[in-house]
């Protein structure tokens, strides 16, 4: 866990504004996330592109799996 946000943390202190989503999974069964940033005021634009990012993969199956230990919540 020592280095597992040493991906975010540089825009966090530079204050870029930023979206994460999810991309799917691995060929084990991991997710995978996607991490956008933009420049100042792109607020906007990153949820836009998330939004259609997530349009496009609604029907994707991986939207469908939930984690084993959600499995029986509905």
């Amino acid at each position: 866990m020592q280095y597992a946000d040493q991906l975010t943390v540089p825009a966090n202190h530079a204050g870029v504004p930023g979206v994460s989503l999810p991309g799917g999974l691995d060929a084990s069964g991991l997710p995978i996330g996607i991490q956008l940033l933009g420049p100042d005021f792109s607020e906007g634009t990153l949820l836009q592109i998330g939004r259609a990012f997530e349009r496009e993969t609604a029907s994707a199956a991986w939207r469908k799996t939930k984690p084993g230990i959600f499995a029986g919540v509905n």
